[in-house]
């Protein structure tokens, strides 16, 4: 049976959340004078903790809070060194919309606050590695040699699994640290998981819904950067499941980016049949 009412609630009360920013506090006067801000962040490895294997990193933020006719900046950085975001403001906060890019890694897109005329950071933020997506080179005969022929009596053999040889032990760690909510453990095991070669196959699931697991544990540990970056990896899989559109949305919509998150919720419907019904 199709569970289209619970797809229906579950649809409500997200996209409830994501119906648009409130504009309580645009409407209130500043509470002191302007002061300077500063949020700094550092972008390193997911999988090792230590710099990026890309020397540059592309660094984008706007500031959303206050409200300005243009305070933003696009800057090609060095991926070794904290970068420093500065803004003098009035308000009790300032808030600032940042996106990290490198040609090796999965972007990251979060939002980062600081009190007026305070410090914070620096503030790590993971950048995951991008799948290669390189298949196995496929034997071939020589040139000018005979390939074997299979008799009417032989059988042609199965091709090998591909997945056969994968080093599973860091996405069972995870496993078993997650069922047992211990969120810090299991990002870190889930982090050390070996990317699949194919977007599809055995493992290719198995990443998919241990990529899922990490965006919970980071949603869990309040590290929404690394929540966004694990369920937008998961989501690239054709068998990620409802589950990481869900969290997707949710992140999406927490940071402020509520037209993604609207998106990423409305693809739950087309994944309804898969829905366990209780």
């Amino acid at each position: 049976m199709r569970p289209s009412g619970l797809s229906t609630l579950i649809l409500a009360a997200l996209l409830g959340a994501c119906s648009g920013e409130t504009g309580g506090p645009l409407t209130q006067a500043p509470t002191g004078p302007a002061e300077p801000s500063e949020i700094i962040l550092q972008a390193v490895d997911a999988g090792t903790g230590a710099a990026l294997a890309d020397d540059e990193v592309t660094v984008r933020h706007l500031v959303r809070f206050p409200i300005t006719l243009d305070e933003s900046a696009v800057e090609a950085v060095s991926s070794s060194q904290p970068y420093r975001i500065q803004h003098a403001v009035a308000w009790d906060n300032l808030v600032v919309e940042v996106r990290l890019e490198a040609p090796s890694y999965h972007r990251i897109d979060t939002v980062l606050n600081v009190a007026r005329g305070e410090s914070v950071g620096p503030v790590t933020l993971r950048m995951t590695r991008r799948l290669s997506g390189a298949g196995r080179a496929e034997s071939r005969p020589a040139s000018g040699g005979s390939r074997p022929t299979a008799t009417a009596n032989q059988p042609t053999p199965a091709a090998p699994d591909p997945d056969a040889g994968i080093d599973r032990s860091a996405l069972h760690t995870g496993d078993r640290a997650f069922e047992g909510g211990q969120w810090a453990a299991a990002t870190n095991a889930y982090l050390s998981m070996p990317a699949p070669s194919r977007q599809t196959g055995t493992y290719a699931r198995e990443y998919a819904h241990g990529m899922v697991r990490l965006g919970a544990s980071h949603i869990n540990l309040g590290e929404l950067a690394g929540a966004l970056d694990a369920l937008e990896t998961a989501a690239t899989f054709e068998d990620a499941g409802y589950t990481a559109y869900l969290l997707l949305g949710q992140a999406q919509c927490t940071v402020g980016r509520f037209d993604a998150g609207r998106e990423s919720l409305s693809q739950i419907d087309r994944l309804a049949p898969t829905i366990p019904a209780d």
